[in-house]
C-alpha cells in the first residue's frame, strides 16, 4: 500500500524507495516500466502560455504514450466544441527479456478548454492496474493487481512556445498493491 500525500510531482520518483521494500517475488527490475502507463496518463510534468486546446493534449499524451512502447486503444473517443473525454483506455505493455506484462484500462479522461488557452485533465479517480510476472530470482510465476486513486485530481495543461505544462490539484494520490 503507497499512499503520497500531499501531492508533490516535482521530487525524485517517489514509487523507487518503495518497490525495492517490496517482497522479493514483487521486487522486479523491470518494475518500474509498470508505473510508465499509470505516469504517462496521470503525471506528465513538462516546463507556461500560450494557447492550447483538448485535441493538442491528447495528441502530446499520445505521442508520449506510444514512445514508451506499450499498446493504447481507445474504446470510444467523443469531441465537442470545447472538450474531448475518452473512454475505455486501454493501456498494456511487456516487460523486457519476457519477465511479465501489465495492462490496465482508465474507464474515462475528460480534456476540456477552459476558455482561457488552457485545458483542464479529469480522469477517472480510480482504476486497476494487473501485473503478472516471473520473479527474476526464483523463476516462480505471479500475479497481482495495483490499484491507483486519485480522487478530486485536476490537471491543468498551458502551452508556452513548444512546451507545455502541467499543473496538478488534488487532495492525494494512493496506490495499492493486492494479490
Amino acid at each position: 500500500h503507497i499512499r503520497v500525500v500531499p501531492l508533490d510531482l516535482t521530487g525524485p520518483r517517489a514509487d523507487v524507495e518503495t518497490i525495492e521494500k517490496l517482497p522479493a517475488r514483487y521486487n522486479m527490475r523491470s518494475f518500474p516500466t509498470i508505473t510508465t502507463a499509470f505516469v504517462a496518463t496521470s503525471f506528465l510534468a513538462f516546463p507556461a502560455a500560450a494557447d492550447i486546446t483538448p485535441a493538442e493534449v491528447w495528441a502530446d499524451w499520445k505521442r508520449l504514450i506510444e514512445s514508451s512502447d506499450v499498446t493504447l486503444e481507445i474504446g470510444n473517443e467523443t469531441a465537442s466544441s470545447d472538450a474531448l473525454t475518452l473512454t475505455d483506455i486501454s493501456i498494456s505493455g511487456e516487460f523486457p527479456e519476457d519477465s511479465g506484462s501489465f495492462a490496465t484500462t482508465i474507464p474515462e479522461v475528460v480534456f476540456e478548454d477552459r476558455g482561457d488557452g488552457t485545458v483542464e485533465i479529469k480522469m477517472s479517480p480510480e482504476y486497476p492496474i494487473a501485473v503478472i510476472g516471473k520473479d527474476d530470482l526464483s523463476g516462480e510465476e505471479f500475479a497481482f493487481n495495483i490499484i491507483a486513486r486519485q480522487p478530486g485530481m485536476v490537471t491543468i495543461a498551458s502551452r508556452e512556445d513548444t512546451t507545455t505544462r502541467y499543473d496538478y490539484v488534488g487532495p492525494e494520490v494512493e496506490v495499492s498493491l493486492s494479490q
